[in-house]
This record gives structure tokens, C-alpha cells and sequence, in this order.
């Protein structure tokens, strides 16, 4: 899984290449238990965040509802 994750990081990346990229939640513990799910920290500054979320979207991914911003 986390391997998958460290894929799934360059990735995005390779789009945004401003973000700061973070695996998160159980998934990056290596051995523990997990929904199955990843969760992905995207950080940008303000100022590239719509356009960050579009891309990312873009990608296939979903955001969170409910998460800070």
C-alpha cells in the first residue's frame, strides 16, 4: 500500500509540481489496518487552489467533504 501511495504521489506530481504531498492515515503505517482507502495530504498556497483542485479532480480523485482548508 504504501508503495501504491509513493506511485500515486508522483503522479500528481508530475502535475503539481508546486504542492506538497503527503501520504496520510493508516494506510502510510506500514503493517497497520486499514479501511483500504487512501488518504492524501495535497498542500498549495491559496492562490493556485482552484486550479489545484480541478487538476487533482481531473485525475480521479475526490475530495473529503467536511475537511479543513
Amino acid at each position: 500500500r504504501v508503495s501504491e501511495a509513493r506511485e500515486r504521489e508522483r503522479v500528481v506530481e508530475s502535475y503539481l509540481s508546486h504542492a506538497r504531498i503527503v501520504h496520510i492515515g493508516a494506510s502510510s503505517l506500514p503493517n497497520a489496518v486499514s479501511k483500504g482507502d487512501l488518504d492524501v495530504f495535497v498542500g498549495v498556497d491559496k492562490e493556485k487552489f482552484k486550479s489545484s483542485l480541478r487538476i487533482i479532480r481531473n485525475l480521479g480523485y475526490v475530495e473529503k467533504k467536511g475537511t479543513l482548508r
